[in-house]
């Protein structure tokens, strides 16, 4: 035999051992918040509203996906579809996102650059199809908030600017007279979304 001690332990002691180890568990599941780790992959969807400078209400959805290498830089990309009463978009874009906080709740600021596929607006057929729509340079910067939140998923909100580039031509339901716009569909915008 060895000169190693052997210790024993009152299987109360043992019992309370576990017991501290589940409640430190179930306190840390219950009350610490979650805090995005670096190197890890990331996915949101937001959903909003379009708004000024022109009084034509639509509505914005995103998904991306892409990789946080740490709080200041995480890089990826998405697709979206966006739509005001005469033209729609779908555009795909890469991603540029960064969190000025290391906790679980951050502001934040967002950049998505790439192209938007133009079309008719669903709302467009009310008054008549347009005739075409090409799409063109597609950019979206925002700033957002992530709320903090004890599990992976997060609540946020973003206020952001799109920059969409587009040719239109069209035949006026009334009059009847053809028209080229060539115009940027420049909207602010606010959304609500999850990340995780």
């Amino acid at each position: 035999l060895s000169n190693d001690s052997i210790h024993t332990y009152p299987s109360q002691s043992i019992l309370e051992i576990k017991e501290d180890t589940l409640s430190k568990q179930m306190h840390n599941q219950l009350f610490l918040a979650h805090i995005p780790k670096d190197k890890t992959p990331y996915f949101s969807v937001m959903a909003g509203v379009l708004t000024v400078p022109d009084l034509d209400l639509g509505i914005s959805i995103t998904a991306s996906a892409g990789y946080q290498f740490n709080r200041f830089l995480a890089v990826g990309g998405g697709i979206g579809y966006m739509t005001g009463t005469n033209v729609a978009f779908v555009p795909v874009y890469a991603q540029l996102r960064s969190h000025f906080m290391k906790t679980s709740a951050s502001l934040y600021t967002e950049l998505n650059v790439g192209y938007g596929f133009g079309f008719n607006s669903p709302f467009s057929y009310i008054f008549g199809p347009r005739a075409s729509v090409e799409g063109g340079f597609y950019a979206y910067p925002s700033i957002g908030f992530r709320f903090k939140s004890k599990q992976r998923t997060h609540t946020t909100i973003e206020l952001g600017y799109i920059i969409q580039l587009y040719k239109e031509s069209y035949t006026d339901f009334f009059t009847g007279a053809s028209y080229l716009n060539n115009n940027p569909f420049l909207r602010i915008t606010a959304k609500v979304g999850v990340v995780f």
